[in-house]
């Protein structure tokens, strides 16, 4: 991954981060101050390796590798879920997209992660799942961030539509701010 920096005279290149030796690639990528986040999804295949999002902090004029965030629903860190393949600052909040996260029936739907950040420590807030998941669904492949708010896009929802058979999507609101559900947001 390169950092360019931007400044009276134009773009200029200012590091070149490198992320574990494993990754095979990285697709997902935010920045907010002093951190940069570096999505790794869908790691080696050769290797019994997880998801992971690659938290690094500028400290003068180079970034260092912070934290490594990891995550699934039920206690066991996930392989190909998608996770960090989207990623958006919001304030304090990192939110993470796991795109192909498995949920407890079995359907590939989608998950979204929200953590919370307090200093240089990044601890796991949520865990969101689709209100209504669907098969191959790509929920947290498409969201944004604001405040307390989350709004989250599923591509790929309902049946086909009687428009050029193709399916139509749906979107949900989440706002941590409403009446707390086990995972902290209330759709």
């Amino acid at each position: 991954c390169e950092v360019f920096g931007r400044d009276a005279s134009g773009w200029a290149h200012e590091a070149s981060i490198h992320v574990p030796s494993a990754v095979e690639h990285c697709l997902g990528a935010a920045v907010s101050g002093e951190f940069l986040d570096i999505g790794a999804p869908y790691p080696s295949t050769s290797l019994n390796q997880l998801d992971a999002v690659f938290v690094f902090q500028r400290a003068g004029t180079t970034w260092q590798l912070a934290s490594t965030l990891t995550a699934s629903p039920f206690g066991l860190p996930g392989r190909y879920s998608g996770f960090g393949s989207r990623l958006r600052f919001a304030d304090d909040r990192l939110i993470v997209g796991a795109p192909t996260q498995t949920t407890p029936d079995g359907l590939i739907a989608g998950a979204i992660f929200e953590y919370q950040r307090t200093g240089a420590n990044w601890t796991l807030g949520a865990h969101i799942m689709s209100p209504e998941p669907q098969q191959w669904g790509n929920f947290g492949n498409a969201f944004a961030a604001s405040g307390s708010l989350i709004v989250a896009g599923v591509p790929v929802y309902g049946g086909p539509s009687i428009y050029n058979n193709r399916f139509e999507g749906a979107m949900w609101v989440f706002d941590a701010d409403a009446v707390i559900m086990n995972d902290g947001f209330e759709p």
